[in-house]
């Protein structure tokens, strides 16, 4: 069965963004084997022209995290931490360090 980007993230982060605004902290993780999808789904596909309907998970989850902060930026204080981290054969491996 094929599901559009926008209903799993609808289904899957959503909640999680609407969470960590009440003080959780939230991880979504991608499983499965290789070519079954994960890169496409979580966003990862290094592609400046995605169609909208395409977009992933993470692009989709930044939005919805800054467009929430820009609403509440004049009644609060905001302190973002984001990790990427991928793991592949036991290694583990921080996406956003340059080295």
């Amino acid at each position: 069965q094929e599901s559009k980007q926008s209903q799993v993230f609808d289904t899957c982060a959503a909640n999680l963004v609407d969470g960590c605004f009440c003080g959780y902290n939230a991880t979504v993780l991608a499983y499965g084997q290789t070519g079954s999808g994960k890169s496409f789904t979580m966003g990862t596909i290094n592609n400046a022209q995605v169609e909208e309907e395409d977009v992933g998970m993470i692009p989709r989850v930044v939005k919805m995290i800054f467009d929430k902060v820009n609403k509440q930026v004049s009644e609060r204080d905001f302190s973002l931490r984001v990790s990427f981290l991928e793991i592949y054969n036991e290694e583990i491996r921080d996406l956003l360090d340059p080295s």
